[in-house]
Order: structure tokens, then sequence, then C-alpha cells
């Protein structure tokens, strides 16, 4: 029986360069690389609509109860906020429940970055 060709797909580039900007984003894959420029790109598309921002760097990790929504919290100035949050892969079982929390209800001018490096946990 003959067998047809594998064509590529016709669907949407999920590369590092056409990463849309949304309120929360994972990033999935070891490439290093790929995620940073996908941060650089995200990081580049939310200045260009929210102006100049606070960015804050956490581990999934080593995360204590309570951190994200403090971190993404409305300031008094109602800075917009970057918060990219690394070594989801071996995230702590209190960061998982925030972040599904934190999924549910996001705020509007805070952008959570996610880098899952592969890995059963938390995917």
């Amino acid at each position: 029986m003959a067998r047809t060709p594998r064509t590529r797909s016709a669907g949407p580039d999920n590369g590092w360069r056409s990463v849309p900007l949304a309120p929360l984003v994972l990033l999935y894959g070891p490439e290093e690389y790929f995620a940073s420029r996908a941060t650089q790109r995200l990081r580049q598309l939310f200045e260009e609509a929210h102006g100049s921002y606070e960015l804050t760097s956490l581990s999934a990790k080593d995360y204590r109860a309570g951190q994200l929504d403090v971190l993404a919290s409305p300031s008094l100035f109602d800075e917009p906020k970057i918060i990219e949050v690394t070594q989801v892969a071996s995230m702590s079982d209190a960061f998982l429940q925030d972040a599904l929390a934190y999924a549910a209800a996001p705020h509007d001018s805070t952008l959570v970055v996610l880098h899952h490096a592969g890995g059963n946990r938390g995917k």
C-alpha cells in the first residue's frame, strides 16, 4: 500500500519569533536560547504596549506560598510588571496552587512568563 508523504502543516508558526503577548505565557522546551529569545520578544511587545515596566525574576523551585500574588499585585502607581518564572519543571506545590489561581484571574497590567524546560512536573 502506498504511503502518502507528510506535508508540513499550514497552521500558525509556533516559533519564538511569533510569540504573542498575553497575560500568562508558557514557554516549553529545553532550549535556553529559544526561551531567552521568546522572553526578549515578550519584553519588547509589553514595553510597546505599556511603556516602562518593573521586571521581577522568580524561581518556581524555591517559591514561597503567596509570593506570586504579592509580586503581581498592582502597585501604588499601577506600574506595569513582568514576572519571569524559571525552573517551572521543578516547581513547588505552593507555586502550582498559586499559579493555577493566578491563571484563573490574571492582573491587567502584569505579564507572567513561565519557562518549563521539560519533564513531567507541572505540564
